[in-house]
C-alpha cells in the first residue's frame, strides 16, 4: 500500500472515529443534530446500522409534540386525546414550527376542526383556563357563537389576513388566557378541515399534526430548499391579504415560487407535478408521534376509535386555475350521510380507490354527528 493510499485509509478511519465519538457524547450530538435539516438526519441514519440505532431514539426528542404543546396546554396528553376524539388538526405556523424545530415569537396556535366538533373542542380548551374573546360582530355567548355563520367568514373577519381570508371556513373562535400568552384560534370547516388547509396561500404552511402523526405535504421544498409555491386565490382584496401573508414567510426565510416550469409539471418525480398526490405518498413526510397515553376511543359518545385519523385519506392534485398563471390545489369533497366524516379527495380517484382509502381509517362507522344531536 503506497503512502497516498495509507493517508486515505487513515483519514477515513479518523472520520469514522469522529462520528463514533460524537454518537456517544449526547450534549455534543444534540448541538450537531439541531443544525441538521430533517433530510440530513434521516439520510445520516441510513448510512449504517450503528448510526440508525444511535439516531432513532433522538427523533422523538427532536420532534417532541408534548413539549411543543406544553406552551399552550397544562396537559398535552389530554389535549391529544381530545384530538383523537374529535379529529382536530393543528396546522398553520404552529405545525411549521414543530417540524422545523423552531419557535416564532408571539405566534398563536391554529386548530382546524369539523364544524360539529367546534363546541366540544372550545369547551375543553376553556376548561384548561382559556376564555372566549368575541371578535367584532360576534355573539358574546359561546353557545350562540359556535353556530354557523350564514355569510362567508372572510367578510366578517377581514382583520386576520392569514387565517380568515380562506374558503371553506364557517366559524372561528378565539380563546386566550386571562393572564396573557399565546392565543388559540379554532377554525371550523364547512366540510372537512383539509379543505381549508389545502386552500392555504403557499405550500410551506401545508403541514398538519393529528393525534398520531405529523404530515408535511411538500417537505423537500419547505425544509430543504426553503422555497414555497404560491397557490392561486380569487379576488383583489384576498390577493392583497395573501401577498402580505406570503411576505411574512419570506421574512422567515422562504422564497416564493410563482410558476412551475411545464417540464417540472409533467415530471412525475417532481413534488410540484400535476400527478395525483396523497398525504402519505413518497413526496410527503409522515412523522409518527409518540402516542404513549393517547387513546383514540371516543369516551364522550362511546364510539369506537379510528385506526387512523381521517386526514390520512386526503388526496389532491396541482393544476392551473382559470385565468391564472399560479397553480391551484384541486380536490373534491366526499361527504355522505353514512360517513362519519367528510374527506378531501382528488376528483379523479376511482370509487374503488376512495373506498379503500376510507377503509384504511375505519371511518364508515355511523352517521356523522351534527351539532346538538343526541
Amino acid at each position: 500500500m503506497d503512502s497516498q493510499e495509507t493517508r486515505r485509509v487513515v483519514q477515513k478511519q479518523e472520520r469514522q472515529n469522529f462520528w463514533d465519538r460524537l454518537l456517544n457524547q449526547y450534549d455534543l450530538l444534540e448541538l450537531v443534530l439541531d443544525l441538521c435539516s430533517p433530510a440530513s438526519l434521516f439520510n445520516l441514519a441510513k448510512t449504517c446500522h450503528s448510526y440508525h440505532a444511535a439516531l432513532k431514539p433522538h427523533y422523538q426528542l427532536l420532534w417532541d409534540i408534548n413539549r411543543h404543546l406544553k406552551r399552550y396546554f397544562s396537559n398535552p396528553i389530554a389535549f391529544r386525546n381530545l384530538q383523537a376524539r374529535t379529529a382536530t388538526l393543528i396546522s398553520g405556523s404552529s405545525a411549521l414550527q414543530f417540524l422545523d424545530r423552531t419557535i416564532y415569537d408571539g405566534s398563536d396556535l391554529d386548530l382546524y376542526v369539523y364544524d360539529d366538533m367546534l363546541k366540544e373542542v372550545c369547551e375543553w380548551i376553556m376548561s384548561d383556563g382559556y376564555v372566549f374573546v368575541p371578535r367584532p360582530g360576534q355573539q358574546r355567548d359561546l353557545d350562540v357563537a359556535v353556530l354557523r355563520y350564514r355569510d362567508p367568514v372572510r367578510a366578517t373577519y377581514p382583520s386576520h389576513i392569514e387565517i380568515y381570508d380562506m374558503p371553506g371556513i364557517v366559524n372561528i373562535i378565539d380563546l386566550v388566557r386571562p393572564e396573557g400568552g399565546p392565543k388559540i384560534h379554532i377554525i371550523a370547516a364547512d366540510k372537512t378541515p383539509m379543505q381549508v388547509i389545502l386552500g392555504f396561500h403557499s405550500t410551506c404552511v401545508m403541514n398538519v399534526i393529528s393525534f398520531e402523526k405529523a404530515y408535511s405535504l411538500y417537505p423537500m421544498a419547505t425544509f430543504e430548499k426553503r422555497c414555497s409555491l404560491a397557490c392561486a386565490r380569487e379576488g383583489p382584496i384576498i390577493n392583497t391579504a395573501v401577498e402580505l401573508a406570503r411576505c411574512k414567510y419570506m421574512l422567515r426565510g422562504w422564497s416564493t415560487l410563482r410558476h412551475v416550469p411545464q417540464q417540472e409539471q409533467d415530471d412525475i418525480h417532481s413534488p410540484f407535478s400535476t400527478c395525483l398526490r396523497s398525504i402519505a405518498d413518497r413526496f410527503s413526510w409522515v412523522l409518527p408521534l409518540d402516542t404513549t397515553g393517547v387513546s383514540n376511543e371516543n369516551r364522550l359518545t362511546h364510539v369506537p376509535g379510528l385506526s387512523n385519523d381521517p386526514v390520512h385519506a386526503t388526496s389532491w392534485q396541482l393544476g392551473y386555475g382559470a385565468g391564472s398563471r399560479e397553480l391551484t390545489v384541486v380536490y373534491s369533497i366526499l361527504a355522505f350521510p353514512y360517513l362519519r366524516y367528510a374527506y378531501a379527495l382528488s376528483r379523479v380517484r376511482t370509487l374503488a380507490e376512495c373506498c379503500f382509502r376510507l377503509m384504511q381509517v375505519s371511518s364508515v362507522r355511523e352517521p356523522r354527528r351534527t351539532f346538538g344531536s343526541e
